[in-house]
C-alpha cells in the first residue's frame, strides 16, 4: 500500500509539474486604454534593459507613452506634445543604461533625422547632422537595442553602415571594388546596381519566418558582430559578404548552388538561407530538386538530397501544404504529388526559412508569389493582423511585420525536420511554433476587430499586444516556449 501511494503521489505531481508547465505558457493582462480611434497612427513596443516593457504611440502631433513591469503591471502614462511629429515618421529606437527612450525619427524622404528622448516624464529633441551625399538608402535595421543604417554609393560597389549611439554616429566603409559582380545575363555591374534593384529582407534571427520573407534574393543577417548580405539574384550561387562591424574588415565567399543532379537542364530557381554558420541552399526546376547544406566557415557539404518528379520528397515530415491568404477566408489544402510542387514552385518565388527549437531544426522550402518591395528600406507592418480586422497603424518592429506576412502567407510549401548536430533529416512529426500559437490565441478570444497590435520578442517568450477600439482595452500576452 505504501509503494502504491507513492506512486499514486509520484502520478499527481507529474501531472501538476506539466499542467503548470502547460498553463505558464500563456500569461495575459487587460487594462483600460483611452485612446481616440481617429488618432491611431504609428506604434512601436520595446523591452529596456531592466525588463520593463514600453508602449509608445504617436498620436498625430504627440506621443503616448505607457510602461509596464515585468508582471504587465502599468507603472507609467505619459503624454507629450510635439507638433513636428505630424510631418515624421518613427524608424528605431533604442534604450539606455539610464532607462532613457530614444526614438528616431525622420520626414518621407529620410534627409533628415531627429532623436525624440523619453526620460522622466519629460521629451527633448535633437537633430542629428547626417548628409547622404551620393549614397542610395538599401535598409534600416533596429536590432538587438541597436540601430543602423545601411546605404550603397551610387554606381559604385562600397557598402557604408551608420551606427547610432544617441546624436553620435560612426560610419564604417566596405568597399567590394575588387569583387566582380554578375547580372542574370552574366554582364559585370557595380554592386549598387545590384542591391538597389532587388528586394532586400532583414532577417531577425531564430524566429518563424514566412516563405515571402525568406524568398527574397537578397537578404540581411546579424551574427555577432558581423553584418551579413547574401545575394542570390543569380541561379549559379549565393554570394555572402561579411561585415565585420568591430574593425571595419569584410570578407567574400561565394558558394556554388546544388546542381539538378537527377534531371537535365539548369535551375529555373535558387535560393538560400543562412542559419548561423550554415547556409542552406537549394535549387528547383518543374522535374527536380536538389537541397545541401554547407558550413560557410570550412566549406564543407554538411548534407545534400536531390529528387526528381516520379520520387517521393527525401526530406519530407509534413504533408505538401499549400497556403491561402486569410483575408480572402481560404484554407489549407494539402497537396499529394511531387510533380505538383515542384511545378508549382518552378512558377514562383522560391524561399527556405530555418527556425530551431532544442535540438530541431525546423525546415520550410516553399514558394510564393512575389513580396512588394519595401522601398524605403523600413520595416513596417501596415495591415498588421489583417486577418483579424483592418488596422489603420504602421508598428515598425521587425517581428510584428514577419508575423503580419506569416499570417496572411500565400505560398506552397513543405516543412521538414533535421538534427542540429548531424544536419541530417530526422523522422516526426512537425509541431506548431510560436507564431501558430498566437493564431490560435486569436482564434480562440474571436478578435475580430483590433489596432495598434505589436510583437516583440524576449529571449524564450513572445509578447503579444493589441488594442480593442470598442471596449478601449489594450491587452498583453506573454506566451513562454
Amino acid at each position: 500500500m505504501k509503494i502504491k501511494g507513492q506512486l499514486l503521489f509520484f502520478t499527481i505531481l507529474c501531472f501538476s509539474l506539466l499542467f503548470s508547465k502547460i498553463y505558464s505558457q500563456e500569461f495575459s493582462n487587460t487594462l483600460e486604454l483611452d485612446i481616440p480611434e481617429h488618432s491611431l497612427t504609428e506604434n512601436i513596443s520595446l523591452i529596456d534593459k531592466s525588463g520593463h516593457i514600453h508602449h509608445v504611440y504617436k498620436v498625430y502631433d504627440h506621443i503616448r507613452h505607457l510602461e509596464f513591469d515585468e508582471k504587465f503591471t502599468l507603472i507609467n502614462d505619459s503624454e507629450y506634445d510635439d507638433l513636428s511629429m505630424s510631418q515624421q515618421k518613427i524608424i528605431g529606437y533604442q534604450t539606455t543604461d539610464k532607462g532613457e527612450i530614444r526614438l528616431f525619427v525622420s520626414a518621407n524622404n529620410n534627409r533628415k533625422f531627429s532623436i525624440l528622448t523619453l526620460f522622466d516624464n519629460t521629451l527633448s529633441s535633437t537633430e542629428i547632422d547626417l548628409k547622404l551625399k551620393k549614397e542610395k538608402l538599401i535598409k534600416i535595421i533596429n536590432y538587438n537595442n541597436n540601430f543602423y543604417l545601411l546605404t550603397v554609393g551610387r554606381g559604385s560597389s562600397t557598402i557604408h553602415v551608420y551606427e547610432f549611439d544617441g546624436k553620435k554616429v560612426s560610419k564604417k566603409d566596405y568597399p567590394f571594388n575588387t569583387e566582380i559582380f554578375l547580372n542574370w545575363d552574366n554582364y559585370a555591374l557595380p554592386l549598387s546596381s545590384v542591391i538597389t534593384k532587388q528586394n532586400i529582407e532583414f532577417i531577425e534571427p531564430n524566429i518563424p519566418l514566412p516563405i515571402e520573407q525568406t524568398s527574397s534574393p537578397i537578404k540581411i543577417y546579424l551574427n555577432g558582430d558581423k553584418l551579413i548580405l547574401t545575394l542570390n539574384h543569380r541561379r549559379e550561387e549565393t554570394k555572402i559578404l561579411m561585415l565585420n562591424l568591430t574593425d571595419s574588415s569584410s570578407k567574400v565567399k561565394t558558394i556554388l548552388m546544388p546542381n539538378l543532379k537527377l534531371i537535365e537542364g539548369s535551375a529555373s530557381r535558387a535560393n538560400s538561407f543562412l542559419f548561423y554558420n550554415k547556409l542552406f541552399q537549394v535549387s528547383t526546376a518543374p522535374k527536380g530538386m536538389s537541397f545541401e547544406i554547407t558550413d560557410i566557415e570550412t566549406l564543407e557539404i554538411n548534407s545534400q538530397y536531390s529528387f526528381n518528379e516520379d520520387e517521393p520528397i527525401p526530406f519530407k515530415n509534413s504533408p505538401i501544404y499549400q497556403e491561402y491568404n486569410l483575408l480572402t477566408n481560404g484554407k489549407t489544402k494539402e497537396i499529394e504529388k511531387t510533380k505538383t510542387f515542384l511545378r508549382k514552385i518552378s512558377n514562383t518565388d522560391l524561399g527556405i526559412a530555418v527556425y530551431q527549437t532544442n535540438d530541431i531544426l525546423n525546415i520550410s522550402i516553399g514558394g510564393t508569389k512575389e513580396l512588394n518591395a519595401n522601398t524605403d528600406g523600413i520595416a513596417t507592418a501596415g495591415i498588421l493582423f489583417g486577418a483579424i480586422g483592418a488596422a489603420i497603424y504602421a508598428s515598425i518592429s521587425s517581428t510584428s511585420r514577419t508575423y503580419d506576412i506569416y499570417a496572411n502567407s500565400k505560398s506552397v510549401y513543405i516543412k521538414s525536420l533535421f538534427s542540429a548536430d548531424s544536419l541530417k533529416n530526422i523522422n516526426g512529426d512537425t509541431s506548431k511554433n510560436p507564431f501558430d500559437k498566437i493564431q490560435d490565441y486569436i482564434q480562440k478570444h474571436e478578435l475580430k476587430r483590433t489596432n495598434f497590435g505589436c510583437i516583440i520578442k524576449n529571449e524564450n517568450s513572445f509578447i503579444f499586444s493589441y488594442f480593442d477600439e470598442k471596449d478601449h482595452e489594450l491587452t498583453l500576452v506573454k506566451f513562454e516556449f
